[in-house]
């Protein structure tokens, strides 16, 4: 490779770094990804140019964490599932116990993209948990209740994927999330080959339902990145 060509591509993987900075706000990353998508257009350059087939590879990381409780509560799991889907990754749940016997869940993702899954999932995990112990006494309540707020939050953050999804478009540069969400796949897929899908819910209580997917609608999706005035938004 010449050496005009490597300083092109330096120049692009900078403003790469940019468009994936999760202490980036959404109208940088924007611009980012659109400044991106010309570079790549102008030179004739196409991802795979960019980011190596290898370092891409090493990138996707698996990361395992203790669940809450005892046993994996299902509206957990369908909260991360929600959270890993919104930031291309992948949830798998543990037979597993952590060191306090707790049960445990795996995600797989670009390491870019795992910090914010993690500080979400624990995020709303617990806002979620004390929100529902202050609302009803009942555990089956409290379930039902949960069940309500994690459905309105897996729309919410569905509506985030649309919306990221039309500046990829837009701004040519798709190629790259298609990339990096085959790696993710076939990471999975090599670490967890013999996965098992989970059961029907069963709704208690859907007053209780009904008033979570109520209060789902008030649930601060931002997080502010170093004490900063900087938020990755979630809106």
């Amino acid at each position: 490779m010449d050496e005009r060509k490597q300083k092109i591509l330096d120049r692009i993987k900078k403003v790469m770094a940019m468009a994936n900075d999760n202490g980036g706000n959404e109208a940088e990353k924007a611009l980012a990804f659109e400044k991106m998508g010309e570079m790549l257009e102008r030179h004739n350059i196409s991802i795979s140019e960019v980011e190596s087939k290898e370092n891409l590879d090493e990138s996707i990381i698996q990361v395992t964490i203790d669940g809450v409780t005892k046993q994996c509560r299902r509206w957990e799991f369908l909260l991360s599932g929600s959270i890993a889907r919104s930031f291309d990754c992948e949830v798998v749940g543990s037979d597993l116990r952590g060191d306090y016997g707790n049960w445990r869940i795996n995600f797989i993702g670009h390491t870019q993209d795992i910090e914010n899954v993690m500080y979400f999932y624990r995020y709303l995990t617990r806002y979620i948990g004390k929100l529902s112990q202050k609302q009803f006494s009942r555990e089956n309540d409290r379930k039902s209740y949960a069940f309500g707020m994690v459905s309105t939050l897996d729309k919410r953050l569905y509506d985030l994927v649309k919306g990221r999804t039309k500046v990829q478009v837009e701004t040519g540069t798709m190629a790259l999330v298609v990339v990096k969400k085959a790696a993710v796949t076939k990471k999975l897929a090599d670490l967890f080959p013999n996965r098992r899908s989970t059961g029907v819910i069963k709704i208690g209580n859907h007053n209780a339902y009904a008033k979570g997917n109520k209060d789902g609608e008030n649930v601060p999706l931002s997080r502010a990145v170093n004490g900063g005035s900087q938020s990755a938004q979630l809106r």
